[in-house]
């Protein structure tokens, strides 16, 4: 099987210290067509990115995930979403570290993959809220080159039970399979819901 080796030339804005791209990872299998095989989806997060890359004033740390699309003939760079992407929820703010925890699932990968199939989660631990400083979001969005389009931002009291307080660090630990999308947080927050209900 060919092997692929990515590094921060293949980033959208380029290489730049304290990135930390790979921080987390999370692959899933893809198929393009019926006869399609040997075809994953990977996200990437690079925490440490400043937003916009390369700006002379850029917000620190923001963060954002990569989105690739491997196959026996290469890798695609398919989408790379920060809180600044068209119609993404909300603004990036310094130290959100978008991109600290990634995820992605295939929720029906015995058929060829639409982009509804496929959820992408973000987790945002340094996210600040009304309560205080990094109260954390967990953002979900279909596989597509317009993320923004489709995604629901999770935060406590927003589709995770009780309130938001500073320090929630919520996005900093989840889990899914094809049913269910599983989050915690490092103080007590812990919850699951079905894939369905996320509108």
């Amino acid at each position: 099987a060919p092997t692929f080796v990515f590094d921060l030339n293949q980033c959208t804005g380029g290489a730049a210290t304290g990135d930390l791209m790979g921080a987390s990872v999370s692959m899933a299998p893809y198929r393009s067509t019926a006869t399609a095989t040997g075809e994953s989806v990977l996200v990437v997060g690079v925490p440490g990115e400043d937003v916009p890359a390369g700006s002379t004033t850029p917000v620190i740390d923001a963060g954002t995930a990569q989105l690739y699309v491997i196959a026996p003939s290469g890798v695609t760079t398919l989408a790379a979403i920060t809180k600044a992407t068209a119609n993404v929820t909300g603004d990036p703010g310094d130290g959100d570290y978008f991109g600290q925890r990634v995820l992605v699932t295939n929720l029906a990968p015995d058929q060829v993959s639409t982009p509804s199939m496929i959820k992408t989660v973000v987790g945002v631990p340094g996210q600040d809220g009304d309560a205080g400083a990094d109260t954390g979001a967990v953002y979900v969005f279909d596989w597509s080159v317009a993320p923004g389009d489709t995604d629901v931002v999770i935060r406590r009291g927003t589709g995770l039970p009780g309130t938001a307080a500073a320090t929630d660090l919520i996005g900093l630990s989840m889990v899914a399979d094809a049913v269910r999308l599983y989050l915690a947080g490092p103080y007590g927050v812990d919850a699951s819901g079905a894939w369905a209900n996320l509108v």
